[in-house]
């Protein structure tokens, strides 16, 4: 999603100048939106005394730019009641449809709307909301190779899952828009700085990441629930025992209409503020402190770059490139909050907590964490409700990540309330259930969701394995048999844990246990340590012969509720 600021990047700097002058001067509406400062400029269309449809378009503006989506679309309906309205109102109000989840409404409005290349791109992007593949390829056809269409390809990519494809977008973009190296080292940039940046630019140039990451090792390690006789440890990540972080970066909420679920401004329909006026040139990225597009002030790319590289695995790449825009925008909420989720998959819960802290600085932000860490989160969020809207851009964000952070700790009382603003709390609530063995609860959750991504594929077959061993359904068993064999054997996953896993898992269910043994030998060195793996694995050597195996594997078991479990203690006194 497109995530709105109402406190300007720019205010100390035109204060300070107003207060040195010997008389104030009046500020005007241009100068406000010059600052990208849409709050101060909606005062003064308000109170200015001018009237008329320009001036209702301006509101408008200001509005759908502050992620008020649907004070805009109210400006926007009565002007279409006018005697005249203004040619762009109807692809003006169909962008807040949009942003709004609207996509009915939204095709409908975008159809009255004249021809221009916002309407290519709003339409477009309504076609994949509405699944429409024709239309889809017929839109994508129209596109041309301007930023604001290229950008809207890149967001396409980026929803459906071609993750690299949109980096090869993002870095031409950076490509064809960075300074000459040169110019990098007349900058007054320490040495360490120079080299981060020319490293990143020569990424961006497709020449070779000196990076440590493989493509087999996820770091979390990650189980996708083998065991499905107990239904311990259903999580999709084990090494750190939280069970947590479907996917931490995307998260696509900050409480600004994201019903759209729209991916963190990627979803550049509405363009990166390409909506109104690209005249003015107002933010190429996720935070509207990026300033003008020109030169380095496409950092923001680097933004995306670093999402994609995430939902990789390769989170040491995507820490690299995302620290290159954190030095020029430290206090990005965005930024700050991608790199905790890298640390959470590079280390631990609370590496990841301890980055969230640096958006925790001001006044209102240390409530928040004190309340949350001290009494109960409602207190906080009673605070958060009485906040200014600066504090609240991103809290529903970093709400739903601390949980996920501290091992689904006050989860009850978080992820709830954004089932339908965050499409991980979901699938993070799904887990949470199931590791309090509340199947039935996880399974109500989850039974009408359509999966499009592994994960929900995965957690799916989880749960329907679960339901399956504890009301005797072969039903159930089958379609988790079923949803495993999708991941295990796509040609995305085959060759990942998770998809090895999958197909273990797969043939668990199917009881070919030689098999079983084949894919997770293949992975054994990566859960060394891991009880629930452990479990599997001793289970499926049981089942082939290989007592003393089992027996030694059994033995490395650690926790007391899969020790003190029937099927634990009959396997192993069977060895």
């Amino acid at each position: 999603m497109i995530l709105s600021r109402a406190k300007p990047a720019a205010g100390s700097g035109v204060a300070s100048q107003s207060q040195s002058s010997g008389r104030k001067k009046v500020p005007k509406m241009e100068d406000f939106l010059n600052a990208r400062d849409y709050t101060g400029a909606l005062i003064v269309l308000e109170f200015g005394g001018s009237k008329g449809n320009e001036t209702e378009m301006w509101i408008g503006y200001c509005a759908f730019h502050l992620g008020d989506y649907k004070r805009a679309m109210s400006v926007y309906e009565a002007l279409t009641h006018t005697k005249n309205p203004p040619a762009d109102v109807p692809t003006n109000l169909a962008c807040c449809y949009f942003f709004l989840g609207m996509y009915p409404e939204a095709q409908r409005s975008v159809e009255r709307a004249p021809a221009s290349r916002l309407k290519t791109r709003l339409c477009f992007h309504l076609a994949h909301k509405l699944g429409d593949e024709k239309k889809l390829m017929e839109y994508h056809q129209q596109l041309e190779d301007i930023i604001e269409d290229q950008l809207s390809l890149a967001s396409i990519h980026y929803l459906r899952s071609h993750y690299q494809e949109a980096i090869d977008i993002y870095k031409r973009i950076l490509l064809d828009n960075s300074p000459p190296q040169d110019s990098l080292l007349d900058l007054e940039l320490s040495k360490r700085e120079k080299h981060q940046i020319i490293r990143v630019l020569r990424a961006n140039r497709y020449l070779h990441y000196t990076s440590t990451v493989e493509v087999l090792d996820n770091t979390t390690g990650t189980c996708w629930g083998l065991d499905y006789t107990t239904g311990t440890c259903w999580g999709l990540d084990n090494t750190t025992g939280t069970c947590w972080g479907l996917d931490n970066t995307t998260g696509t909420c900050s409480g600004l209409g994201n019903t759209t679920g729209t991916c963190w401004g990627l979803d550049n329909t509405t363009g990166t503020y390409w909506v109104f006026d690209n005249t003015t040139g107002t933010c190429w990225g996720l935070d509207n402190t990026t300033g003008t597009c020109s030169g380095l002030e496409y950092l923001a790319l680097n933004v995306y770059v670093a999402l994609c590289y995430y939902k990789l695995d390769y989170y040491d790449v995507s820490q690299e490139v995302l620290q290159v825009y954190l030095q020029q925008f430290p206090d990005s909420a965005i930024a700050i909050n991608l790199k905790a989720c890298n640390h959470f998959r590079l280390y631990n819960g609370k590496a990841a907590e301890s980055e969230l802290r640096s958006l925790m600085v001001s006044g209102e932000w240390l409530i928040l964490y004190k309340c949350e860490l001290l009494f109960q989160v409602q207190i906080a969020h009673l605070l958060l409700d009485q906040s200014s809207s600066s504090f609240n851009f991103g809290h529903d964000l970093i709400r739903h990540n601390l949980v996920v952070f501290r091992g689904g700790e006050g989860a009850l009382q978080v992820l709830p309330s954004l089932v339908d603003v965050i499409p991980e709390a979901r699938l993070n609530l799904v887990i949470y259930y199931l590791r309090q063995d509340d199947v039935a609860e996880a399974y109500e959750l989850i039974k009408d969701l359509e999966p499009a991504v592994p994960q929900e594929y995965i957690l799916k077959g989880v749960v329907n394995a679960t339901m399956g061993q504890e009301k005797g359904s072969r039903e159930h068993v089958k379609v988790a048999q079923q949803y495993f064999q999708l991941v295990g054997s796509s040609s995305s996953e085959c060759d990942t844990i998770p998809g090895r896993q999958c197909m273990a898992s797969c043939f668990f269910l199917l009881r070919q246990f030689e098999d079983v043994l084949i894919y997770l030998s293949s992975i054994k060195s990566f859960f060394s340590n891991d009880d629930s793996f452990n479990f599997n694995y001793a289970q499926a050597q049981a089942a082939k012969g290989n007592f003393k195996e089992a027996e030694d594997t059994f033995l490395l078991i650690q926790d007391e509720k899969v020790r003190g479990d029937y099927v634990y203690i009959s396997h192993l006194a069977r060895c």
